[in-house]
Formats: structure tokens, C-alpha cells, sequence
């Protein structure tokens, strides 16, 4: 039965047995792109593209020239990987290796805590943690400090000015309330 055409031709001592006679036609190898098989039909595989093709390494710093066959493997240069980390402070230390398994960054750095009152030794991507020491900045008012736990972000307006007293003790004479 003809490979390419899915028939049976009449048997000829000239020509490859279940062969049409004509080009096969078949792409090389999945990845080549340098045209169709000319060999006359022919059952089994067929030959190898003999062009060459520039491949890069997993880095992209060095290339080689290589056959079409072999254009789906990619190779290892053997050189440091230096890609950005996640962190995107740090660079991959790694030697050359495939794209997407660089390691998260494994190096170590001092940080500060949110309020600043503690500084710890950790893993860089974790500098931000809060301590269970009370805040104590400064709130908005500028006489007061914020009375919660080590947090991120704003403090927020200190609760004693007359704004965010509530309206129902207004006529009382508090002597805690903030005067800005």
C-alpha cells in the first residue's frame, strides 16, 4: 500500500515495492521547516534534513551551528546563568540551564521590621515582617503615637482629635483631646 497516497500500485521492478513512483511529499521531521521529503514515495522514515541551523544554549549567550535534526535540543554553554531573580535584585548563579528552573534567591540579607525595633537575618523576597513590639510612630497629629501592634502601611489620624471624637460626647470637656 502507497505511503502517501493510502493505495496499493501495481507491482514494477523499477520501483521501491509499495511505492507510487512519486516524491513522497511527508515534512522531514516535525520541526524542520526547510521543505518536504524529494526522495520517491518510500515507506518507513525519511532521511534527515541535512541543513544546518543556528541553535542558541538554555542562556542565550553562546550559539552553534547544528543539522535540522537536531534543532529541537537545546544545550548547556557550561557558563554562570547571571538571569535575573525573582527578588530582581540578585542573578542566577547557577551554570547555563533550560529557561524557567532558575532556584528562588537563596541569599541572605538583614532586615528591619515595620516599626524598625527589630532587625533579623532572613532570605531575600522575606525583608518585610512585623515584630510584636507596639508601633509607637508618630500619628498625624503629631503629639501621640500609634498604639498598635508593629504593622505595614499608614498609622493613620491619631483618635483624639475633636474630628473623630464621637458627636454624642461633643459637649463634654475631654481633657485627652488632641489640639492640633
Amino acid at each position: 500500500m502507497c505511503i502517501r497516497d493510502r493505495y496499493n500500485p501495481e507491482f514494477s521492478a523499477y520501483m521501491l515495492p509499495h511505492s507510487c513512483g512519486r516524491p513522497c511529499g511527508r515534512m522531514k521531521h516535525p520541526w524542520c521547516n526547510h521543505g518536504e521529503c524529494n526522495v520517491l514515495c518510500h515507506p518507513g522514515h525519511c532521511e534527515p534534513c541535512q541543513e544546518t541551523v543556528e541553535l542558541s544554549c538554555f542562556c542565550g549567550r553562546e550559539k552553534k551551528m547544528m543539522q535540522c535534526t537536531m534543532a529541537n535540543t537545546k544545550f548547556s554553554c557550561g557558563k554562570k546563568c547571571r538571569k535575573l531573580l525573582s527578588c530582581g535584585k540578585h542573578h542566577c548563579e547557577e551554570m547555563c540551564h533550560e529557561k524557567g528552573m532558575c532556584k528562588s534567591c537563596e541569599i541572605v540579607v538583614k532586615a528591619r521590621c515595620y516599626c524598625g525595633k527589630e532587625e533579623r537575618v532572613v532570605k531575600c523576597g522575606n525583608e518585610h515582617f512585623d515584630c510584636a513590639n507596639i508601633c509607637g510612630a508618630k500619628l498625624s497629629c503629631g503629639l501621640h503615637t500609634c498604639n498598635k501592634f508593629c504593622h505595614a502601611g499608614e498609622c493613620g489620624n491619631c483618635e483624639l482629635l475633636p474630628s473623630t471624637v464621637p458627636v454624642s460626647y461633643t459637649h463634654l470637656t475631654l481633657p485627652t483631646i488632641c489640639s492640633v
